[in-house]
């Protein structure tokens, strides 16, 4: 993403969040912006994603660590911010046991639906 905001908005964007992350909350070093892998490397997010039909305006430009940039990816900010206050840390990939409970649930409901409309107009026995 570097070069294409000018220093000035980019530091209006940065000051948004006082130089903070805006959805982890880790602070950001100016210096580093567009720097991955450095300290505090930061990108300019955009709260609705250009592939969403997000713009370039400053409403939707927010500082984020390079991490939950990434992480977020064609997720809007309401959306990635829901993802991350329902007990997801930042950064983290899901735990055999959420991926497991996420399967049996799934499975249960798909068996649910098909006993209910495969059962449709039939009379108990």
């Amino acid at each position: 993403m570097s070069g294409r905001f000018d220093p000035e908005d980019l530091e209006d964007v940065f000051e948004k969040t006082r130089g903070y992350c805006r959805y982890c909350g880790k602070q950001l070093a100016w210096r580093n912006y567009g720097r991955v892998g450095e300290r505090g490397a930061w990108e300019v997010e955009h709260s609705i994603p250009v592939s969403r039909g997000g713009t370039n305006y400053f409403r939707n430009l927010w500082p984020a660590c390079v991490d939950c940039n990434t992480e977020k990816g064609t997720l809007t900010g309401a959306e990635y911010s829901r993802y991350l206050s329902g007990g997801r840390s930042s950064h983290s990939s899901p735990d055999l046991a959420e991926v497991m409970v996420g399967l049996v649930i799934g499975g249960l409901a798909l068996a649910f639906l098909g006993a209910l409309f495969n059962n449709r107009g039939s009379t108990p026995r």
